[in-house]
């Protein structure tokens, strides 16, 4: 995506569970750059704080394909953004790994009783606009 011209943003997040008045929160940062036209690409920077540790998280997107890094591990996730309903994807990876972290939660929430009201998630995200550019937005290291 070299030399095509795009717009640089600075986004900051809050999102945070309450489970039975306990709550589990994050907050992240992140630089973000993001090129315009028919064939378009962004690649985010910041990190993520969570129970007082602070991770680095990288996002690569580009010609249909997401990629994300956290922490310092190499490129650990790869989605392809389809049209398909959810039945038609249970068995890519990206599906099957939100699924393996997610089930655990669920077995103890329905061991203990816990029905909907009593979880809450909010969600706050803040962007501001830098400017404009004329850059390149290229894989990360890594990822080629």
């Amino acid at each position: 995506m070299a030399g095509h011209k795009g717009w640089t943003f600075t986004v900051k997040g809050r999102e945070g569970l309450v489970l039975r008045g306990q709550e589990n929160a994050a907050t992240y940062t992140a630089t973000v750059r993001r090129t315009t036209g028919d064939s378009w690409a962004l690649h985010s920077t910041g990190s993520a704080l969570s129970k007082g540790v602070r991770k680095p998280e990288e996002i690569y997107v580009a010609d249909g394909t997401a990629y994300v890094k956290k922490g310092t591990v190499a490129w650990e996730l790869r989605a392809r953004t389809t049209t398909a309903p959810l039945t038609g994807v249970r068995d890519r990876g990206v599906v099957q790994k939100a699924l393996r972290e997610l089930a655990p939660t669920l077995r103890q929430l329905r061991t203990a009783g816990v029905t909907a009201p009593e979880i809450r998630y909010e969600q706050d995200v803040t962007e501001r606009t830098l400017g404009t550019y004329v850059g390149t937005v290229a894989r990360p290291e890594g990822l080629r």
